[in-house]
């Protein structure tokens, strides 16, 4: 065959300028070869020479392979961009190369190969043909990229932790700033108030006031202490589910009742009309939903305040859920906002100048979806907003 090597020549140039090997040293180490593929080639690229490892990491038998171009065991975009002949011309230039990439086995699977390719010589300083070791690295490659992966995840998990901790404290101050104002206000009008009595009681020193006088002042005082307790005890709420302490005491509840007892509380205040199916019971919490309901009033009587409220309490079709509704007429939501309007400290930017922490709704869902139900708000700009509390039924009518 052209281009093959002369036998006595390969094995004085391999002993001379390779690996220093008698003839039969090299084909003994040619044929022991076993954790790592080692081949001979001719001048122009085909293989000569095969060992067993180049057998096991590659796939062919060696009378398959001598005589062929070693362009096969080349990714064919690597064969399109001519890498083979410029690898060998790199040999040439430096009389060898190291590097790392992807080869082909027979079977078409690919493997990461450390591939190290040797010119090797005549006495004349003749290229008489090529060395080539290959050792297979997919493994560590597959390590590799695991650690990497790894290190990809950990540096987006890290990246969007510190997004959070970021949105958190962005949170935190406009709560601090939210809270503080909310509990100025009471504060502010109970020292006024108390101010006020001090002063009305000095200038009449020599006057006892009337009973009236201070069932009025002590009632007003007292309205401003509830308001100072009511907005205490959302941040009280909040830390509870916040630390696991959040607890429901579920006993069999007329929720009938329940809601018609809540909705009466707010009547005098606001126009509310009510549609309860009598009788309907479930499995709850009775402080929580009469929660859940004030909560849902307390929003529709301070975003809709001049709308009128209704409160419809029935059952699905196939009675398996309780659905309490509560719909008021006012200015509605814009649907890319009512996700938000659940969450916590969340008040809608048309919504700043109404006061509150913006707790309601957040504590509202909490407590549904620990009863294992569902809220969903149905609005539309200018045409009002639907709350719609949908609950499992422990006995129907």
């Amino acid at each position: 065959m052209k281009h093959l090597f002369d036998q006595d020549e390969i094995n004085m140039n391999l002993a001379k300028q390779v690996l220093r090997l008698n003839e039969d040293r090299f084909h003994l180490f040619v044929s022991q070869a076993k954790d790592f593929a080692f081949f001979l080639m001719d001048s122009d690229g085909q293989i000569v020479a095969w060992s067993e490892g180049a057998k096991r990491l590659k796939g062919y038998e060696e009378q398959e392979i001598l005589g062929q171009h070693f362009s096969c065991f080349y990714l064919k975009e690597q064969q399109e961009k001519n890498k083979m002949q410029n690898d060998l011309a790199a040999v040439i230039k430096n009389g060898q190369i190291e590097e790392e990439g992807w080869r082909l086995k027979k079977s078409g699977e690919r493997f990461w190969a450390k591939v190290i390719i040797t010119r090797m010589n005549d006495k004349n300083g003749k290229i008489i043909g090529y060395a080539n070791v290959t050792f297979n690295l997919t493994e560590r490659k597959n390590e590799e990229a695991i650690l990497l992966k790894f290190y990809g995840d950990l540096t987006r998990a890290f990246e969007e932790k510190t997004a959070d901790l970021a949105a958190a404290l962005v949170a935190r101050d406009e709560f601090l700033m939210i809270a503080s104002h909310e509990l100025k206000t009471p504060l502010t009008s109970l020292k006024l108030r108390l101010q006020m009595g001090q002063r009305n009681l000095r200038s009449k020193i020599n006057k006892i006031p009337t009973i009236e006088d201070l069932d009025k002042f002590y009632t007003q005082s007292l309205g401003q202490v509830d308001s100072l307790v009511k907005l205490i005890d959302e941040l009280l709420e909040v830390s509870r589910h916040q630390s696991g302490q959040f607890t429901l005491n579920k006993e069999e509840v007329n929720f009938s009742i329940l809601v018609e007892k809540v909705t009466a509380r707010f009547i005098e205040n606001k126009n509310i009309a009510m549609k309860i199916v009598p009788d309907i019971y479930l499995l709850g919490d009775s402080y929580r939903m009469e929660q859940v309901l004030a909560n849902l009033l307390k929003n529709a009587i301070k975003h809709a305040p001049d709308s009128p409220v209704e409160v419809v309490l029935n059952l699905s079709p196939d009675h398996k859920y309780v659905r309490l509704i509560v719909k008021d007429e006012g200015p509605g939501i814009h649907t890319n906002a009512q996700e938000k309007i659940f969450q916590r400290f969340e008040r809608l930017g048309s919504y700043k100048h109404v006061g509150g922490l913006g707790l309601g709704l957040f504590m509202v869902k909490k407590i549904v979806e620990g009863h294992n139900g569902t809220i969903t708000l149905l609005s539309t700009p200018g045409e009002g907003a639907t709350f719609i509390v949908s609950l499992p039924a422990q006995i129907s009518v």
